[in-house]
């Protein structure tokens, strides 16, 4: 009867008003005008990671599918590595496919417009699949995508890949509930494998916790001895369908965790940088108030106070606003004789706040000491995701708990009394604040906590009146709430109507305070000349370039504070991954994923250590024939400046050659067999060592050696990534040497004839081959192909078929064997 009386409700109140499909037409609407420039190509995204790593991926893995080539092997960062084993690339995420049919700029802004599109649909087929009101459900769609954490994801594409697809995964998984079938069962198992193929530990956690509050759905008011068995046999589902998604993610999952094992970041972070982007609790201001640190696409004091709050200069999520409208009726959801699901969905977003706040309380160091490969994960704040997730439940919740009570009431629900008491507080509250001064007082507080006292009192400024503004924005949001209730309980206004209303308040509010959250600049921003890439694109790809990190103190002269020149700079010098999309090979360097491989890394920060004659003879026997530095080098070990960006940086950053630099592949006659790769090092980086004529071998089946130091003649004739064939005119034995990190799936062949690959100077190839003229091939094929694709076809089996059956077998174990409790129909909701 209490289902029908709610089915019966929801009926009028969606039949009501001359436009069924006015709130749908809204979001669609809100979404528009969010990218509306970008869908008419009048600007680009740039922020982050976008420039920094997705882009250049997008135009590496184009010019792959333009020559018809796999994308096995990424020989453009650090000496090179495996491309596609590395998640954070997405190249089996179904935005990779955008390639196919659009050129890079506009997949990247496709990629970005459609996850947001996917996450408030998503979200709404969820809620409705929880049998809440349309209004209600497009109301959690707004509280969750168009929140002001979700939107700053589309700044984080490997982060957005994933999350955009939670609620759908969500949805996919309670249908298999309602009633478990092949079909079914295979549609959640392929959702959760696309969670696991983006390996972002967020939202498998968001995944997890709020997957297990949804397994209480739709027990309210039975005995614990009927709840709990009912719950327990969508648990045990619950983690078949996990087994399922992560078996069909293993074709990601297997060569990610041998990249993960041989990677900087498989020896663990160090507590600093595990703990960095905790949540501050300053942020929990933020909740309320849009804008509090400023504007952080600026490097102006003025405007982004924050820049000396945050470590970096800006926040991990640009903004996580939420609104005090979507917090009043998720309160009002609770007040109100919370179901099962309501209260683990609190204790989810009390979870979720708990672990973002990082190192801020002492759980996350227990946890990091605790949990083996927890030390492996980073950055706290994003847990925030599942409290977002959930936050937007209990508030689709609380607006039909307001006007959905079943009995036809209009003023004496508690979820009501408490929205129109507690909107009427933060009227009162927010008024009194900004005429007594008390937004000056906390300001001041924030200033003393946010920036150094040498600027405090160029920021108190804007940061009181952003503060100020921010307080009676609150004001206004709940006057409008209340006096939409207050209409609504005096009967001047319907169901529809009001329910619409408070949709349209929310809905406006999240779409002004967070329509900056994505950034863009003109559509000629990656355009822009840049000389240091053209020279080099000019002089051939057979050497590679070394870039040294940026010093503190160096200062880029723009012309305007825009933090986008900072990204521009970051391209034309070659920072983080840029160097893929123009095809420039590059030495050694630290990548912000720390997937880099571990072995160059210590090389070359053992390097770092020596004299500047060492650390020379290092690049260049490496195969580094440019080096960028904001340093001098001037006539320092036969360096030669060759290009410059002159006056762009103070102090400017300089291209210098290394005569020495050794070829990418190429052939000696001389052996020197060593035990350790420190013995590799110190000869690497000797005088005594000429590695054009001799090559050290990590080896102790090549005894005998060719102990005669000769140069072969060699040359390269076919050099793809992935993929270096050579000629060798051997006037006797010796060994071809290619100049690429020796790594697990490499392998060699002379004159057709399968040879093995000898680690050659601590960290390349080597191939031995006797006199003669012989063809010699490298090539990488991925170790885990042939086993990750039947572990994944597994995956689709266990979906297809075993979830069916292990969803009747969960109802017998944990229902069936009570006495006196019926078992479910699999039709049953």
């Amino acid at each position: 009867m209490k289902l029908f009386l709610h089915t019966l409700e929801e009926n009028r109140m969606e039949k009501e008003g001359p436009r069924r499909w006015a709130p749908v037409l809204f979001l669609f609407v809100t979404w528009v005008g969010l990218f509306h420039a970008s869908l008419l190509g009048r600007g680009v995204f740039y922020y982050r990671d976008i420039l920094q790593n997705y882009r250049p991926l997008l135009a590496t893995l184009r010019t792959a599918i333009g020559s018809a080539r796999l994308p096995w092997w990424n020989p453009y960062l650090g000496l090179g590595q495996p491309l596609m084993a590395n998640p954070n690339y997405l190249i089996l995420h179904p935005n990779s496919f955008l390639l196919a049919f659009f050129p890079v700029d506009y997949s990247t802004t496709l990629s970005i417009l459609l996850g947001t599109a996917l996450a408030l649909a998503g979200t709404f087929a969820l809620l409705r699949d929880l049998e809440y009101s349309r209004v209600s459900s497009l109301t959690g769609a707004c509280a969750f995508g168009l929140s002001g954490l979700f939107l700053s994801l589309g700044n984080l594409p490997n982060l957005l890949a994933s999350a955009s697809w939670l609620p759908l995964c969500l949805l996919l998984l309670r249908r298999f509930w309602r009633r478990p079938s092949a079909f079914r069962g295979l549609a959640a198992a392929l959702g959760t494998g696309l969670l696991c193929i983006s390996a972002e530990v967020a939202t498998l956690f968001a995944f997890g916790l709020i997957g297990a509050a949804m397994t209480l759905h739709g027990e309210q008011g039975k005995q614990p001895e009927e709840r709990f068995p009912a719950a327990g046999r969508r648990l045990w589902q619950l983690v078949w369908i996990w087994v399922a998604g992560a078996l069909i993610a293993a074709v990601q999952w297997l060569p990610f965790t041998e990249l993960l094992s041989r990677s900087r970041r498989g020896e663990g972070f160090i507590y600093e940088i595990a703990a960095k982007w905790s949540f501050h609790p300053i942020r929990f201001l933020e909740f309320l108030v849009p804008g509090l640190f400023g504007n952080p696409t600026s490097v102006d004091i003025r405007e982004n106070w924050g820049l000396d709050f945050f470590a970096t200069g800006f926040p991990f999520f640009l903004s996580v606003y939420v609104g005090p409208l979507v917090i009043l009726l998720a309160i009002g959801c609770l007040v109100k004789r919370p179901s099962p699901m309501e209260k683990a969905l609190l204790g989810a977003i009390l979870a979720s706040l708990l672990l973002a706040l990082g190192s801020h309380t002492p759980l996350h160091a227990f946890l990091y000491s605790g949990i083996p490969g927890f030390d492996t994960i980073r950055y706290p704040v994003r847990f925030l995701l599942g409290a977002q997730l959930a936050l937007a439940i209990l508030a689709a919740r609380g607006l039909d708990k307001v006007f959905l009570s079943g009995s036809g009431e209009r003023g004496g629900g508690r979820s009501m009394q408490a929205i129109r008491w507690g909107s009427l507080t933060a009227v009162i509250i927010s008024l009194l604040l900004v005429l007594s001064g008390g937004t000056g007082s906390i300001s001041r507080v924030l200033a003393a906590r946010m920036v150094s006292p040498a600027v405090a009192d160029r920021v108190l400024t804007p940061l009181e009146g952003a503060f100020r503004s921010g307080i009676l924005r609150v004001a206004m949001l709940c006057a409008a709430t209340y006096l939409v209730l207050y209409l609504y309980r005096r009967g001047r206004l319907g169901r529809s109507l009001s329910a619409g209303s408070i949709l349209l308040i929310l809905g406006v509010d999240l779409f002004l305070a967070n329509r900056g959250v994505n950034p863009i600049e003109p559509p000629d921003f990656y355009a822009q000349p840049l000389p240091i890439v053209s020279f080099l694109r000019a002089q051939g790809g057979e050497y590679r370039v070394q870039r040294e990190e940026r010093p503190d103190g160096v200062r880029i002269r723009m012309p305007d504070p825009s933090v986008s020149w900072g990204y521009a700079w970051d391209r034309a010098t070659l920072s983080r991954a840029t160097p893929m999309e123009f095809g420039i090979r590059m030495g050694y360097g630290k990548r912000t994923d720390y997937l880099d491989l571990a072995r160059p890394a210590r090389f070359y920060q053992r390097a770092g250590e020596l004299d500047g004659g060492d650390r020379v003879r290092l690049l260049c026997r490496s195969g580094v024939k440019f080096l960028l530095s904001y340093r001098d080098l001037s006539g320092w070990n036969g360096l030669r400046e060759v290009a410059s960006l002159g006056a762009r940086s103070d102090p400017p950053i300089r291209l210098y050659e290394l005569p020495c630099a050794m070829p990418r592949a190429y052939a000696v006659g001389g052996v020197r067999l060593v035990e350790t790769p420190e013995e590799a090092f110190e000869l690497m980086v000797s005088d005594r060592f000429d590695p054009s004529t001799v090559v050290a071998l990590e080896s102790t089946r090549e005894q005998a050696g060719f102990p005669v130091p000769a140069s072969i003649p060699c040359r390269v004739v076919v050099d793809e990534p992935g993929r270096v064939e050579m000629e060798v005119r051997a006037a006797q034995p010796g060994y071809a040497v290619l100049l690429e990190n020796r790594y697990p799936g490499w392998k060699a062949w002379v004159d057709g004839k399968e040879s093995s690959i000898h680690a050659a100077n601590g960290l390349f190839q080597a191939v031995a081959v006797p006199a003669g003229n012989h063809r010699v091939r490298f090539e990488y094929r991925p170790r885990y192909l042939l086993r990750s694709g039947l572990l994944s076809f597994l995956g689709l089996v266990l979906g297809g078929v075993g979830l069916p059956i292990l969803g009747k077998l969960g109802t017998r174990v944990f229902l069936g064997a009570r006495t006196g409790v019926p078992v479910p129909t699999t039709g049953s909701r």
